[in-house]
């Protein structure tokens, strides 16, 4: 049976560096950027011009102001970093979506994956497949109901066994990041997803990918957990505050 190796780790400790220090050059890294919402309202007016049509009416379909703010924050805050990295202006981006409406960037080979919660958005760019998923750890959430749905034993033990909250979330980050760096999506394999610390084994059938992976998890802020996926030979990280309108050119 083929199979490729997945390891996961934590990170105890992650230094977020300012905008200013980015070359915007990957050279083999995966750069890691987290945008706080609160800290980018002021740029709102500025954000919506950068948008595409699409995307304006995508934002104008939301009920909720705190949603629509979101997504054109999110949505500016990706613009303007790809176009830092391509050389190019922020509007004249074009996304497309591949498998499992993953997206794409239209004639580019530069990969990114985009997570948000609570007030903070992550992006992940990498020149290689590339997944990120933040979570807040929510002390109310029920986890019990869907822990042997999409848990192994181990991981279920793991839970359990101390600050049952933050290590749902830990796993559930691992897996998700995962699941979006090979555009598998979400299904009924997640529970196969492995996401203790170190290296395991996996059916390449599964996973639907013959590369290795690695994800590496950490306090993305006090209460918020994030993991990076990212293929064996492009795990060198890089992290940054978006410290906006950063890339405006």
């Amino acid at each position: 049976m083929p199979v490729v190796k997945v390891c996961n780790r934590y990170l105890e400790k992650v230094t977020w560096l300012p905008s200013s220090q980015c070359d915007f050059n990957i050279n083999g890294h995966a750069t890691t950027w987290r945008v706080n919402i609160n800290d980018n309202l002021a740029f709102l007016e500025y954000y919506a011009s950068l948008m595409s049509a699409d995307e304006t009416m995508r934002a104008n379909r939301y009920l909720q102001v705190r949603d629509k703010n979101r997504f054109i924050i999110s949505r500016a805050a990706l613009r303007l970093l790809l176009a830092r990295y391509l050389n190019r202006q922020p509007a004249e981006l074009i996304f497309e979506a591949g498998a499992n409406k993953k997206p794409f960037i239209k004639n580019e080979v530069l990969q990114y994956n985009v997570s948000h919660s609570g007030d903070w958005i992550v992006i992940a760019i990498a020149n290689t497949p590339v997944g990120v998923d933040i979570e807040w750890i929510n002390p109310a959430f029920d986890y019990h109901d869907i822990t042997g749905e999409y848990f192994g034993a181990e991981e279920a033990a793991y839970i359990a066994a101390d600050k049952a909250h933050s290590r749902f979330f830990l796993l559930w980050t691992r897996k998700e990041a995962l699941i979006k760096a090979t555009a598998k999506g979400l299904d009924d394999d997640l529970k196969l997803i492995p996401a203790l610390d170190g290296e395991h084994d996996m059916d390449t059938d599964i996973l639907k990918s013959n590369v290795n992976w690695q994800s590496c998890s950490f306090e993305l802020a006090p209460g918020y957990l994030a993991t990076v996926t990212t293929t064996g030979a492009d795990s060198r990280l890089r992290f940054f505050e978006a410290n906006f309108p950063v890339g405006d050119h």
